[in-house]
């Protein structure tokens, strides 16, 4: 009985692999080429409209980028070192993910460096604050953004004045003066600046007036007429005014922890007690 089962089973694989193979020799495998003489006139932007938005374009990945010039040309014994400063200065406007010093062929540097920022806002700001950084009385950096190079050589030659632009007031600097029931404002810190709001003192219950998080890093504080709200940044100090607590003005001190405001609010005074390490003296 075992045997007649195993000649039943051949037989069936046997038939089973004739059909399959009659089956591939009656069916014609798909032709997808064109016809001659067919012409393709479809764009791209048809087809492909939501694909191409996302193609790379040449310029990806460089607007992190700047170029330092007017470092210091050291031998290689030294290079070590002069990365060590150079990082201490850039550092603090954001995380560098790479940086490249061309070197001659006996090593020492051409007194010019790029450096890759995480981030364009960072690259942005970095350029901004560090733009003619005086290192020594020998060494001024100048600082652009690795695009700027080809917006400046494609400069057309035909120059056309600009439009100038409409006039953008602050608003009403003491809007608050015209509070019809005289109710002060305060700030509440919430966590370690991850928030802050700004209450109106209403009765019977305070009412929100502005909430934003991350708006400082440490703490706030009203100038004396309570004109300005001063926040805190690693930067500096930024000044936030008008009935939206827009921006007003920023000022760049590195790791200013303590402000203090004149009487009539014409000067500002920022205090470090860190300081800057490669500037012992400022």
């Amino acid at each position: 009985m075992a045997k007649k089962k195993v000649d039943d089973k051949n037989s069936l694989n046997g038939n089973n692999t004739k059909n399959e193979s009659d089956l591939s020799s009656n069916d014609d495998d798909p032709n997808f080429s064109d016809p001659e003489g067919f012409v393709d006139n479809i764009p791209e932007e048809e087809l492909l409209g939501d694909i191409l938005k996302q193609k790379p374009k040449e310029t990806d990945g460089v607007e992190s980028v700047i170029v330092v010039d007017g470092v210091p040309q050291v031998g290689p014994d030294r290079i070590e070192k002069l990365k060590s400063v150079i990082n201490k200065i850039f550092v603090k406007f954001g995380t560098i993910v790479n940086e490249y010093y061309p070197v001659s062929e006996s090593g020492h540097t051409k007194g010019y460096i790029f450096l890759e920022y995480s981030s364009p806002v960072n690259a942005a700001e970095a350029v901004k604050l560090t733009n003619n950084f005086k290192l020594d009385k020998q060494h001024t950096f100048q600082v652009n953004l690795f695009t700027d190079f080809n917006k400046y050589e494609s400069i057309p030659e035909d120059w056309e004045p600009p439009e100038p632009l409409p006039y953008e007031g602050q608003g009403d600097l003491h809007h608050y003066l015209l509070e019809p029931d005289a109710y002060d404002q305060f700030a509440v810190v919430l966590g370690q600046g991850q928030s802050v709001q700004i209450w109106q003192n209403t009765q019977p219950d305070p009412s929100l007036v502005e909430e934003r998080h991350a708006w400082t890093h440490a703490y706030i504080r009203w100038s004396p007429l309570g004109t300005y709200l001063a926040t805190f940044h690693k930067q500096g100090i930024a000044l936030w005014v008008g009935q939206k607590f827009t921006q007003y003005k920023r000022y760049a001190h590195a790791n200013a922890q303590f402000i203090d405001f004149s009487p009539c609010e014409k000067y500002l005074i920022t205090y470090s007690p860190q300081g800057d390490p490669n500037h012992p003296s400022g």
